[in-house]
Parts: structure tokens; sequence; C-alpha cells
């Protein structure tokens, strides 16, 4: 859920830092100070195996395009009551970004222009169709397991380092550009980098059990790493559904909410403030709406 508590200025400028080195901690250096900077709109990164995977038509294309663009992309969005404001302060970021290891690089916004259209960021409208409808969800190997984890962003650097470990060690690897186990990293921090949210994508072929399954055991041996391993809290976990897998909560149980206390008793606090503020901004339950506000249970069956 986002709530924006103010308006957004008239003028938007981007630019896109990439980085070759496959080189975490500096893109996680930069991500927080950026973040500390507190000048940028939206800020967010982004692996090269999510570009060929959202853009790509084919296998081969997702393979080809994701060995094109640089390793580590970052998004950064600015805005201002007039062109000049939002373009200073990309440029204060740009120079920031440098100090960090002058080895990025800056691509124009000339360069996405294709996907940013006449809009204020981004085409929508391109962008739906890259996210939800390409090979992302309906390529060759079938589908990604999506598991997301929240905590700061020094904790993901050791997390990620662990988590790829194990899922070497479990799925192999490949002279490919997207092998068996280059998952997709996506790191994006929240004010001033206080917290963080990482997305950790897999990817399995359905229609191969053998495959499929060591898939599902590199998932959940990823994610438990990273969080029992290093403290982070499991923000979203997504499994793909199939003829014959059951639905881990039916209408009328708990909340898994409930249930993360009990692993975690130092969440408890977090839930019963989510679900406070939750109540008080959403009254209808409209929003995520998961459980029933009277009773506390499920609404429907959910994964």
């Amino acid at each position: 859920m986002t709530l924006r508590l103010y308006p957004e200025p008239e003028h938007i400028y981007q630019i896109f830092p990439a980085y070759e080195k496959d080189d975490l901690k500096c893109v996680i250096d930069v991500l927080y100070k950026v973040a500390n900077e507190n000048l940028t709109l939206e800020l967010a990164h982004m692996q090269n195996s999510f570009f060929g995977i959202f853009v790509g038509a084919t296998n081969a294309q997702a393979s080809a395009i994701a060995g094109t663009f640089p390793r580590n992309n970052l998004f950064t969005i600015f805005a201002g009551s007039t062109p000049e404001e939002a373009r200073l302060k990309a440029e204060i970021i740009q120079r920031e970004i440098l100090k960090i290891d002058p080895e990025w690089e800056f691509l124009p916004p000339e360069a996405v222009e294709d996907l940013t259209g006449d809009l204020r960021s981004v085409n929508l409208d391109r962008w739906q169709k890259y996210f939800n409808v390409t090979v992302r969800v309906m390529r060759v190997r079938g589908s990604f397991l999506i598991g997301a984890l929240i905590g700061h962003l020094d904790n993901f650097l050791e997390a990620e380092r662990s988590m790829r470990v194990v899922t070497s060690d479990q799925a192999g690897h490949t002279d490919d550009n997207l092998p068996p186990d280059d998952a997709s990293t996506y790191l994006q921090p929240y004010h001033m980098g206080r917290s963080a949210y990482m997305e950790y994508d897999l990817y399995s072929n359905q229609g191969d059990k053998d495959d499929n399954m060591r898939m599902l055991m590199t998932y959940f041996r990823a994610m438990f790493q990273g969080q029992l391993a290093h403290g982070l809290v499991l923000a979203a976990g997504a499994l793909p559904l199939y003829k014959g897998m059951p639905a881990p909560l039916p209408e009328g149980m708990p909340k898994i909410d409930d249930l993360i206390p009990l692993i975690m008793p130092n969440v408890a606090p977090y839930v019963d403030t989510f679900t406070a503020f939750k109540m008080a901004v959403d009254p209808n339950n409209i929003a995520n709406r998961r459980w029933d506000y009277q009773t506390g249970l499920c609404k429907k069956i959910y994964l």
C-alpha cells in the first residue's frame, strides 16, 4: 500500500545510472547515498536479467538482451517545480555517485525514450506489456518464483551473497546469459535508506517435474537462508500454482499475519501497527483484502 501525502511536482527529469561490475556492495553504497540525499521521487535497482525477461519475446531473445545490458541498473526519477530544479537534483546525485566509484555510467534519457514515451516517467501501456504478458511469465522455462525480504540495505549484501551460493548449489550453473542459478535481484530503498526491499526471483519449468522440484527446493533454501541467517523479515512470497497443488490457507483459516509473531516474536508490534494502520486508512477493506476485519479470518483462498 502506497499513500502519497503531498502533491507531485510538475516537472520530471530522469537519469539511468548503470554499473557493469557484478559488485552489489558498491550498488548498495550508491543506493544508500542516493536515498539518504532524499532528492529522488523514485529510486530502484534492477539487474540485467530483469530486462531480458521483460523485453525478450523468446528465451533466446531474453538471453541475448540480458547480455547486452549492464549488470546493475538504477532508475532515478527527479521532480521539481521547474525543469531546472529537477535537472539540478539529478546533477547533484550524478556527482555523488561518481564519488563512490567513477566507473558508474549514465544512460541519457534519450536512450530509453522508447520506454518512456510522452508520459512523465514511463509508458504505462508498454511497461504493462513487458511486466505482465511477456516471457517473464510465459517464457520457455515456464514461470517464476518470487520472494521478497525487508530489512536494512546493509543486511542485503551478505544475505544476497549467501542466497546465491545456496542457489548455485541447488540449481547448478551454465555459461548462458540467463543461467538457472542467476536469480533476478531487485533492490528498492525506502525513506532515506533506513529500510529496504529486496526481490529475489527464480525461474522454473513446470513442464519438467525434476526441474520444477529442484527450483522449488532452491527457492525455499535461498529464502530461509536470507531470513534465518541474516535476520531479515519475509515481506512476500509467491509460488506458481498448478493442477494438484494444494492451496495453503483456505477460507476461514487464521491469516498468516497471526503466525509470523510465533516464529519471530519481535515482529508482533509491527504486525499490530500495520493492522491498525490499514484499518484506519482503508475502513472498507478494499486494498489487499486478505482477512475480514470483524472475524480476523481469511476472506478467500490465497497464496
